[in-house]
């Protein structure tokens, strides 16, 4: 696996599951606990998602 190809695939999924989860996780709590956010559950969420789905793309690719 390129590292170059690992960090390009990890900052665009990183990316993607960070917007995604902050949108899902304020409008639960915007219903749950009237708005707040919590960008420490995005960020993991989003980083988790980002190192997993990255690195088993890139090792697919091998094969």
């Amino acid at each position: 696996m390129n590292m170059k190809n690992f960090i390009v695939r990890f900052i665009v999924t990183f990316a993607i599951a960070f917007t995604v989860n902050a949108v899902v996780i304020y409008i639960w709590n915007l219903f749950d606990k009237g708005g707040t956010f919590k960008w420490e559950q995005s960020f993991v969420i989003a980083i988790f998602i980002g190192v997993i789905l990255s690195l088993t793309r890139g090792l697919g690719d091998q094969s």
